[in-house]
């Protein structure tokens, strides 16, 4: 978990520094620009971390979403 905290604040980071709330892409909508395979709540467009842990951050994600019947979408 600690691990997923720490993507977490390097990847606001770095995107802080390259995007915007208005450039940044919403992987719901264009997983191209996210680097990802298919929508879904994570977006790497600076491809900091692998696609392994992009598939771990994804599926915890879905499961707390699922748990408090929250989906994103």
């Amino acid at each position: 978990m600690l691990r997923i905290v720490q993507l977490l604040f390097a990847l606001l980071a770095v995107s802080y520094t390259q995007w915007s709330s208005q450039t940044y892409p919403d992987p719901r909508t264009d997983p191209v620009a996210c680097h990802i395979p298919y929508p879904g709540p994570v977006c790497d467009p600076s491809e900091i971390i692998t696609e392994e842990e992009k598939l771990v951050l994804s599926d915890r994600i879905n499961r707390v979403s699922f748990v408090f019947n929250c989906f994103f979408r």
